[in-house]
């Protein structure tokens, strides 16, 4: 049969027509392809970052809540901050990434110590981890950008970072 097709000229470049007509298709077909399935992956990522924020916020809005009352000295609700930190275990159960729950599981042992700075620098992390998951990179932002954030002024803040453990050098504090 090959030799038909190759002492036939016609018939020889009709077929090589047809080879080369099928590899330009594919060539064409195949990058067209890969930007479909690419812009799936990234319009589902959104999605998933866009749920990831809102059960995120709720974490936040626990963490923020529960600072501002006790910064402001008020009595607050036990049975409410117990039940929403009830619905955030669950949400970060099923949402969160394996960081972000290793280290609210570290959080929830380490609160039970009654260490006020322990647990603020575990929050701190906590607030860092989500951060990052949600997209940002955290290059110039560290536990204690979030802590000169939250507190009114340096002296309060120069306390705090004492408390937590950082010791100064020049005008910067480090972790030791």
């Amino acid at each position: 049969m090959i030799e038909i097709i190759i002492d036939d000229k016609e018939l020889l470049l009709g077929f090589i027509g047809l080879i080369v007509t099928i590899f330009c298709a594919l060539f064409t077909l195949v990058p067209v392809i890969y930007q479909v399935n690419r812009n799936k992956k990234i319009t589902l990522e959104l999605k998933l970052r866009e749920e990831k924020g809102a059960i995120y916020s709720k974490v936040y809005s626990f963490i923020f809540d529960l600072l501002k009352e006790v910064l402001e000295n008020k009595e607050f609700d036990k049975a409410l901050y117990k039940e929403r930190y009830m619905e955030l275990k669950q949400l970060l159960l099923f949402n969160a990434s394996d960081k972000v729950l290793n280290h609210f599981v570290k959080l929830n042992f380490d609160t039970q110590k009654n260490d006020s700075a322990i647990t603020l620098q575990n929050y701190l992390t906590l607030l860092l981890l989500i951060r990052k998951e949600l997209g940002h990179k955290n290059k110039h932002i560290d536990e204690k950008s979030i802590l000169r954030l939250l507190v009114a002024n340096e002296k309060d803040y120069m306390s705090l970072c004492y408390q937590l453990g950082y010791k100064e050098k020049g005008r910067f504090f480090v972790l030791e």
